[in-house]
């Protein structure tokens, strides 16, 4: 994905590093939760969502293998992220992608009720088709 946007969007965005680091500590309660999605006994998707405060979750890396899309498993683990947040008593879930470069990710963001809000972090000045988005989820 590197090479399709021009720069390396993980290294670009503050927190990456930590996040990368120690993804069990980063998505671990009660600071977020890490979902997988399963075809069979294959890990086939996942779907992250990390707290940013006491009420405002980041959705990330949802992710499905090639081979497993199509199918219906990215909004499900979409949805089981919203559902996750509200368990941890999140009242807004926000997200950065760029909706050219992952554009049927975008489609299914507004298509399950994320709407365009102002950025939260700073990626947008080193990548300015990113888009943020939220949906209150309260």
């Amino acid at each position: 994905m590197a090479d399709a946007i021009g720069f390396d969007p993980i290294a670009a965005k503050e927190g990456s590093a930590d996040e990368l680091d120690d993804m069990a500590g980063f998505y671990s309660l009660p600071h977020g939760m890490f979902l997988l999605g399963r075809v069979g006994t294959e890990v086939a998707g996942t779907s992250g969502i990390h707290l940013l405060d006491e009420t405002t979750a980041e959705l990330k890396r949802v992710w499905v293998s090639p081979w497993a899309r199509g199918h219906g498993l990215a909004k499900l683990l979409l949805d089981r992220a919203v559902d996750a947040a509200r368990v941890l008593g999140v009242r807004r879930m926000v997200l950065e992608t760029d909706p050219e470069v992952m554009r049927t990710a975008a489609q299914m963001y507004a298509s399950s009720g994320f709407r365009p809000t102002a950025h939260y972090s700073t990626l947008h000045l080193r990548a300015p088709r990113v888009l943020s988005m939220e949906k209150l989820v309260a």
